[in-house]
């Protein structure tokens, strides 16, 4: 009877032990998926896959810091599990986290990209707004706020890639490392821009920002008049055409989301429009004609393109 009992007694014990090791375990996975979420990189692979927390990224040496300061808290907790006496579904799941952990090492210690590589930039800036961008529309203010955020994000990420790149050179810029390339300060057209209209002719301008050619030569168009461009009028800088390959982003992409080489379009009368081009290429500005406005088909005013951006 008392050999009955402890049987019984050790089976509980057993049971007990086994139940408070797979809540560890469950702990354990809650709190690292969580944290994997907040930290992983964005790749396109993970794209509606993984659910992340929305705000922005940072991939400054201290984040990074403190991204290895928390994988080594995991690891420490995830070692001190027991799973030898566990069913096997639970010690699977404690391998798998192992697996997972160990990604997380070869990402940040073993081969780390974010130190070496460009291309992980191209991908932490151009995949988030991707992802976000794949929700089906109509966006709320919370969805379009999050997409704004995201693309605010990307300066902050070009600035940590041209810390953290241990000068790689840059593919599309001969003689120039990474950083230099993407950081060229935005040329300003204060100056030729008054030459301009000093001189007389010019109707409207429009600075390239943001949104590309497509987003931004409407705002300075009346009602009832479209623009119509020619892409083969120009050739797309080095940056451009790489990362248009690279990210295999279709033509309309890039002409609504850069300026594709052209940071600023002006509007003048065809009969004007030589002097106005020689006022800007005098005050130091490559000037050339891209097109021309047409009547437009009703509604809002609209960009459409003739031919295909021309690679450099």
């Amino acid at each position: 009877m008392k050999k009955r009992w402890a049987s019984a007694f050790l089976l509980t014990v057993l049971l007990v032990n086994a139940s408070a090791a797979t809540e560890s375990l469950d702990k354990l996975a809650n709190d690292f998926w969580a944290w994997r979420a907040k930290y992983a990189p964005f790749t396109s692979d993970d794209v509606n896959r993984l659910e992340r927390p929305g705000g922005t990224r940072d991939w400054s040496r201290a984040s990074i810091d403190k991204q290895q300061k928390g994988l080594a808290e995991f690891e420490a907790r995830w070692k001190k599990l027991e799973p030898t006496q566990w069913a096997v579904p639970q010690q699977v799941d404690d391998r798998l986290i192992g697996s997972a952990l160990a990604r997380v090492r070869w990402e940040l210690d073993i081969n780390p990209r974010w130190k070496r590589d460009p291309n992980f930039y191209i991908a932490q800036t151009l995949t988030p707004v991707v992802e976000a961008l794949t929700v089906p529309g109509p966006y709320d203010d919370a969805r379009s706020r999050e997409i704004l955020k995201r693309i605010e994000n990307i300066p902050s990420i070009l600035q940590r890639a041209a810390e953290n790149l241990d000068k790689p050179p840059a593919p599309f810029a001969t003689g120039m490392n990474l950083g230099e390339a993407l950081l060229t300060p935005t040329r300003l057209y204060v100056r030729s821009a008054l030459a301009a209209i000093g001189r007389g002719g010019v109707k409207g301008l429009a600075h390239i920002t943001g949104g590309g050619i497509t987003g931004n030569l409407p705002r300075v168009l009346p009602a009832g008049l479209d623009g119509e461009v020619d892409l083969s009028a120009w050739r797309l800088p080095q940056v451009f055409d790489w990362l248009a390959r690279e990210a295999a982003l279709p033509d309309d992409e890039m002409l609504r989301t850069f300026n594709c080489g052209v940071g600023m379009i002006v509007v003048a009368d065809s009969a004007d429009a030589m002097n106005v081009i020689a006022a800007f290429n005098e005050a130091g500005e490559r000037a050339f004609a891209i097109g021309t406005l047409v009547t437009g088909e009703g509604g809002e005013s609209t960009v459409r393109y003739r031919g295909a951006l021309q690679g450099a």
